[in-house]
């Protein structure tokens, strides 16, 4: 049997920011988005029921620190599998693999990742992406910002010239800008590894590795990891 923190619910940390992924809506009060949804899957299949499920927002840097001081079960929020990562918790099997990809106005003079040199590059605290940049962009000045939705907010406003993000949540936060069409996403996913996502848990809690890596292949085979993906950006 995998042990929970608690025996009659899951306790997912995610984003809470993202709309598409991990959000939080402000008129209902109610969770929605892509890694969401298969939390909701993840627990209707470990615990019989998908809404015995309790959200726990993580920011992108708490979210290793989140599991090791035992807040939530599991994390499912853009969280990119690496070596250095694995050392400090268990991952999943991936449920996605993102591309590196920028959000920028148009007509800004941003076409491609070589024009990002000497540019204000907004980048969330903890991601990938941060730590990509400062040894891509050492001529540019990266701006940080805690959640990742601040960074496509620092374009718009003018503070940055471009948002580096994992593509799937940059093309969600732009779907849900006031005024899309004045804005671009770039896909500069040739010059970095792809990025793999995977469901993180507490170093050692293989017995949970192993029941979400059946939970992911059940749905994967099914379509349903397709058809959460889909119905996210509709």
């Amino acid at each position: 049997m995998v042990m929970l923190l608690s025996k009659d619910r899951l306790t997912a940390g995610t984003a809470f920011d993202l709309p598409g992924m991990g959000y939080q809506n402000p008129a209902t009060g109610e969770m929605e988005g892509f890694e969401v949804e298969i939390a909701k899957a993840v627990a209707g299949e470990l615990l019989g029921d998908s809404s015995k499920i309790e959200f726990l927002k993580v920011l992108p840097d708490n979210r290793l620190e989140t599991l090791e001081e035992n807040k939530a079960d599991i994390v499912i929020s853009q969280l990119t599998i690496t070596p250095d990562r694995a050392e400090r918790v268990d991952f999943s099997i991936p449920y996605y693999v993102g591309r590196e990809a920028i959000l920028v106005r148009k007509a800004g003079g941003i076409t491609s990742y070589e024009d990002l040199k000497g540019k204000r590059v907004a980048l969330a605290a903890g991601s990938i992406s941060l730590r990509r940049m400062r040894v891509a962009l050492t001529e540019s000045t990266l701006i940080v910002t805690p959640e990742e939705a601040g960074g496509v907010q620092a374009v718009v406003k003018g503070e940055a010239d471009a948002a580096s993000n994992d593509d799937v949540n940059l093309h969600r936060m732009h779907k849900n800008l006031v005024h899309p069409e004045e804005f671009e996403v770039i896909d500069i996913g040739d010059h970095f590894d792809p990025k793999p996502f995977g469901i993180a848990v507490k170093k050692g809690n293989q017995k949970l590795v192993k029941a979400l890596n059946t939970i992911i292949e059940k749905l994967d085979a099914g379509g349903q990891i397709t058809k959460l993906e889909n119905e996210s950006m509709a």
